[in-house]
């Protein structure tokens, strides 16, 4: 799992964590990071805000699991 540090590496513990646990956390994980490495070098490619926007909706849904593993179990990382 290669997670851009930029966005979410304060939390790559815990993302290991949980992706080591949680199938659909994983697979949430493996679409980032395919998505990480489509990302045109180019900032006139036309895809680049689609894939822009696909990221940053996978955030979410990374920070959303975090946030509901850490109520569910308590922690306070």
């Amino acid at each position: 799992m290669s997670l851009r540090a930029d966005s979410l590496g304060d939390r790559l513990v815990e993302i290991r964590r949980l992706g080591a646990t949680d199938r659909v956390f994983a697979e949430i994980c493996r679409d980032y990071d395919t998505l990480v490495h489509l990302m045109p070098r180019d900032t006139s490619d036309p895809v680049l805000e689609d894939i822009r926007d696909s990221l940053s909706g996978l955030e979410e849904e990374i920070c959303a699991k975090l946030e509901r593993s850490r109520n569910h179990t308590g922690r306070t990382e």
